[in-house]
């Protein structure tokens, strides 16, 4: 059984400041199943996103 994830979580500071904490994660028994072959390839990512 594959899967993936794209979990995230975003706050909102202020009216023009945002962040953001997610990832992408892969899984799967078998290296060479869809997922499987990724899941070395998961990651997690933080973003902070300005507006004017």
């Amino acid at each position: 059984m594959d899967f993936y994830l794209r979990p995230k979580v975003n706050y909102k500071i202020n009216d023009r400041l945002i962040t953001e904490l997610g990832g992408n994660i892969f899984g799967g028994r078998k290296d060479y199943t869809l997922f499987g072959q990724f899941q070395n390839n998961s990651n997690v990512y933080l973003s902070i996103r300005y507006g004017f």
